[in-house]
């Protein structure tokens, strides 16, 4: 093997070995941004602070991630977890879909650890929203889900499958109790 082609292989394995750093490096100085927004968030009671439509809590996995509104360009799947557009947020139904896998945007990695009756939150309008789990389903990978039109108070999250690659987890959760913040 010729000195030019080992120098090139030393390289690209050097290179593959820095990219698990940095790419972890990233999340976590996002995260540490983002935790901060969420604490200016949950303090300031008039809602001055504009960043975040609300805050998802699960405590179970250590999940605390601000939700942007439905017509902002950070509500996306591709970056955070998205709020869908079948939610009501007029009857308490909120559809929130994130990515699963091992990417920096897999918020929903850890859903398959959720059991039933595990409590979630929402913070929003200054009001903490506590749901408990009742159901959780797979159904077909097939870019919908069904949905019935009279549903209310209830939060439902969806992703992708880290056990079946056809399938989505569809978690359902009530509306249990409304507290003021």
């Amino acid at each position: 093997m010729s000195l030019k082609r080992k120098i090139i292989i030393l390289i690209l394995i050097s290179i593959g070995l820095f990219i698990p750093v940095i790419s972890k490096y990233e999340k976590y100085v996002y995260t540490k941004e983002e935790q901060e927004n969420i604490k200016k968030f949950l303090i300031d009671n008039n809602n001055n602070t504009k960043t975040y439509l609300m805050v998802l809590n699960i405590p179970k996995i250590n999940l605390n991630k601000g939700i942007y509104n439905i017509a902002d360009k950070n509500n996306n799947v591709s970056e955070n977890i998205e709020i869908l557009s079948g939610s009501n947020l007029d009857n308490n139904t909120i559809i929130l879909a994130a990515h699963s896998g091992t990417a920096s945007n897999a918020y929903f990695n850890n859903l398959n650890k959720l059991s039933i009756n595990d409590i979630l939150y929402i913070y929003y309008n200054q009001k903490k929203y506590t749901y408990i789990i009742k159901d959780m389903y797979y159904i077909p990978k097939k870019g919908y889900l069904k949905i019935e039109k009279n549903i209310s108070n209830t939060l439902i999250l969806i992703t992708c499958s880290t056990i079946y690659n056809d399938k989505q987890i569809i978690i359902t959760s009530y509306l249990e109790n409304i507290s003021m913040l």
